[in-house]
């Protein structure tokens, strides 16, 4: 960048990377992953995205609408769609609907733009129909719906609003014709995927429309720790790479792990290491300044205070005495 300052890039562990961020962070491309998402808003699906915390999944929900609005190859050809990406943090759900649906209303993005201010169930449904003469100017590209966080709707104190909202959402995919949302995407931990109203029968994601978290690739951490090496001009011993994917459980990694990583070489061994990381400095770092920093990890910290809360206590219980202490399989 010109001026007196360089931007430095680092790895974000938490919250999302906005769009406008991305020259402070090393950000993974996430187009070939949302490949999914395509084929769903394709055949004008409601999906239900599911995925740990601090697995970047806002990030990814925000390259999938750049990619919606720059234009995709769908089945009937090239298209560009117009997103609206609401974050429910904003959104009162505790309060009955009436709050749920103005605050719901406040929290869109570009709602000056919206034909109708959204107030309530109705206002809702008239700001996104076909039939509605005034409208034949606004809506020149298919409407793609993105609820982030809609976990918030799971609590019982918030039974009320999630009625109102999924009878909502249901109506329109029933009646999916009469409106101009091609497809509507919930995103949240995996309660979406049980989120209902009072009546299961009535919601309106099917289980064939779940998306789970579809992590970093090898690859994609491949390409992280080489953005990171060449902003800071070092060279990573490759298995050091190789021990932070397989560290990052499993097969499918956990983005928030991975980051995580990256900013304790970053902060941690970096600077004791000269041009070069070997991988003896990374083993004897991971098991002690690591294993520190994952414990400290805000996320960590709160899995581990749900753990230990009275409503986990039967759980933990089985899992001790059932799979952690039967070295078998357990039926």
């Amino acid at each position: 960048d010109e001026g007196p300052y360089k931007r430095v890039k680092k790895f974000s562990v938490n919250g999302t990377i906005l769009l406008e961020e991305y020259k402070s962070y090393f950000v993974s491309d996430q187009a070939e992953g949302n490949k999914p998402f395509l084929k769903h808003i394709d055949n004008n699906g409601f999906v239900s995205y599911h995925a740990p915390r601090a697995s970047g999944k806002s990030t990814r929900m925000l390259q999938l609408v750049k990619q919606l609005e720059n234009g995709v190859h769908m089945i009937d050809g090239y298209k560009k769609f117009e997103c609206f990406y609401v974050d429910f943090q904003f959104v009162k759900v505790d309060n009955g609907d009436d709050a749920f649906w103005r605050s719901l209303g406040a929290a869109f993005p570009k709602q000056n733009t919206l034909p109708v201010q959204i107030t309530n169930e109705t206002t809702f449904c008239q700001a996104f129909r076909k039939d509605q003469p005034e409208h034949t100017d606004r809506w020149i590209r298919p409407v793609v719906l993105i609820f982030d966080e809609f976990d918030i709707m799971i609590p019982p104190e918030a039974s009320i609003a999630r009625t109102s909202c999924l009878k909502i959402i249901r109506g329109i995919r029933n009646n999916r014709s009469n409106f101009v949302i091609e497809s509507i995407i919930v995103v949240g931990t995996f309660g979406v995927v049980m989120i209902n109203q009072d009546n299961p029968s009535l919601s309106p994601f099917n289980t064939t429309e779940n998306l789970g978290g579809n992590n970093f690739r090898k690859s994609q951490v491949e390409d992280l720790f080489g953005q990171f090496s060449s902003a800071r001009r070092i060279d990573l011993d490759p298995r050091i790479i190789e021990d932070i994917y397989s560290r990052t459980n499993g097969c499918v990694k956990h983005a928030g792990l991975v980051c995580l990583c990256g900013r304790a070489i970053d902060e941690d061994l970096k600077g004791y290491s000269g041009a070069s990381i070997s991988f003896e400095s990374w083993q004897s770092f991971a098991v002690t300044k690591l294993q520190e920093k994952v414990m400290n990890h805000r996320t960590f910290e709160m899995l581990v205070k749900n753990l230990e809360s009275k409503e986990m206590e039967e759980a933990v219980t089985l899992l001790q005495m059932r799979f952690l202490a039967n070295p078998e399989p357990v039926s």
